[in-house]
């Protein structure tokens, strides 16, 4: 097993489709996926420059397709998270899969009945 087939194993990552090898974003992801308290209009502009590199693709489908299968973040396929969740794909929340990806302890609530404690003057 080579370095990065383990290091793909250990972050249980899925294989990369056949279709992304013919993509024109390989190395641009700075523009189709958001910075930190990336603004509206940074994120317009980024969107916009996106839809070009987007536009002159071959297999800017079979991107789409495959986003809205997996409910992917960021722009893919010609399209926004907005607009993959207008069309009835709602992109999964990076909360929850941090939750469910911490293992429960015994006893500890869950779900629901997770609750913050505050302290009360």
């Amino acid at each position: 097993m080579t370095r990065s087939t383990a290091a793909r194993a250990r972050r249980r990552t899925p294989p990369q489709p056949a279709w992304y090898e013919a993509a024109n974003c390989s190395g641009k992801s700075r523009l189709f996926y958001p910075a930190p308290n990336e603004s509206a209009t940074d994120r317009a502009l980024r969107e916009r420059y996106a839809a070009v590199v987007c536009a002159a693709c071959g297999v800017m489908t079979e991107c789409r397709d495959w986003a809205r299968e997996q409910h992917e973040f960021g722009y893919w396929g010609g399209e926004s998270e907005a607009a993959r969740s207008a069309a009835g794909f709602v992109p999964r929340n990076l909360g929850e899969l941090r939750v469910q990806s911490i293992p429960t302890l015994a006893g500890s609530p869950q779900g629901s009945e997770r609750r913050i404690r505050t302290m009360v003057p």
